[in-house]
């Protein structure tokens, strides 16, 4: 399926950039409830990995927030599996599905992203989104995982952010999605800067 070609290519490219010497970071996979449904995720996972010579370390799976709901044994013990090798787990979307406070402590992912339709609003005078972004980001905190705020493109969004203590800035305002050399002119570099238009 496409999910274990990504898994594989990223697997490869990780192996090609550690090889030409660059500062590799960890990536984030996005893989659908449908694959942790299915046997043989964690084995080819696994496979990858060793084939490739690369440390679990630089995966990072994003899961959608809905599929933590009523999560299967099967699944929760792959997800698991997946953990104790090293390989962090990501909420993605986070706020925008249903899965309860329960379902989060159960889990316990090692990261949780704020969703986009969160960020847009936080210059709005009632204030309601700020609230809900400043709770997510102390029960984050108060669980030991790390927040990503996802979609800000703008500055004054970033100022909220950073004066809030959120860990990882993704957005426009920095960066739209780049190409393979792009991408490896930006692991060079280090870092990127806001884009102040």
């Amino acid at each position: 399926g496409i999910t274990d070609w990504v898994i594989e290519k990223v697997c490869q490219l990780l192996k090609e950039w550690k090889e030409k010497g660059l500062p590799i970071i960890p990536i984030a996979i996005n893989v659908p409830p449908i694959r942790f449904m299915k046997k043989g995720l964690f084995q080819h996972v696994k496979t990858q990995l060793e084939h490739y010579g690369i440390d679990p370390f630089y995966l990072e799976f994003e899961i959608t927030e809905d599929t933590l709901l009523n999560i299967e044994s099967s699944v929760y013990s792959t997800i698991q599996s997946l953990k104790d090798l090293g390989i962090r787990i990501a909420v993605d979307d986070f706020g925008t599905g249903y899965a309860s406070l329960a379902s989060i402590r159960k889990f316990k992912p090692n990261k949780i992203k704020i969703d986009k339709i969160f960020i847009d609003n936080i210059n709005n005078e009632d204030k309601v989104d700020n609230g809900i972004i400043c709770a997510t980001l102390n029960l984050a905190k108060s669980l030991e995982m790390n927040v990503v705020a996802e979609g800000v493109e703008e500055f004054e969004q970033l100022k909220f952010l950073k004066k809030n203590d959120c860990d990882v800035i993704q957005g426009y305002l920095f960066s739209k999605p780049v190409k393979k050399e792009m991408f490896e002119h930006i692991m060079k570099a280090g870092y990127l800067s806001p884009q102040v238009s």
